[in-house]
């Protein structure tokens, strides 16, 4: 297993493994981002800001981002809230979803006071496709 490896201070460093699939450049085909015709694709990335963060579908665990990585969750239609929870801060991201369709959500780090807060917002597709497309693909739960 691989690990996207990110640091924000002289000895901390962290680790969010790496799925083994996809492997390199196959999200880079044409079809890669086509969801199913019932469900949605729901992408979850994290951009350049050092941090790990656990994000959670609908009250249940999806896995951990860390920088310039990225999750990918299969939805059904209807109403679902992200969250990802610090130490300083919870964030819940409520997301009405509809089928055939893509969905992308950028976390990112904040200024806390003693540790990173997390922030979430949507992405536009043509942001979202670019972020994944500069990720890795987190190995998710």
């Amino acid at each position: 297993m691989s690990c996207s490896f990110c640091c924000s201070g002289p000895g901390y460093c962290t680790a969010v493994p790496l799925s083994p699939w996809p492997r390199q450049g196959s999200i880079r085909t044409p079809n890669a981002f086509t969801p199913p015709v019932e469900q949605a694709h729901l992408y979850i990335v994290q951009g350049y800001r050092s941090g790990i963060f656990q994000i959670l579908l609908d009250g249940h665990p999806l896995g951990a981002v860390g920088r310039h990585t990225y999750l990918v969750a299969r939805v059904s239609p209807g109403p679902h809230r992200l969250t990802s929870i610090t130490a300083e801060n919870q964030v819940n991201l409520p997301l009405t979803v509809r089928a055939g369709r893509n969905y992308f959500v950028r976390v990112f780090a904040k200024i806390g006071w003693s540790v990173a807060r997390v922030g979430m917002e949507p992405l536009s597709e043509e942001e979202g496709r670019a972020a994944v497309l500069g990720a890795a693909r987190a190995a998710g739960l």
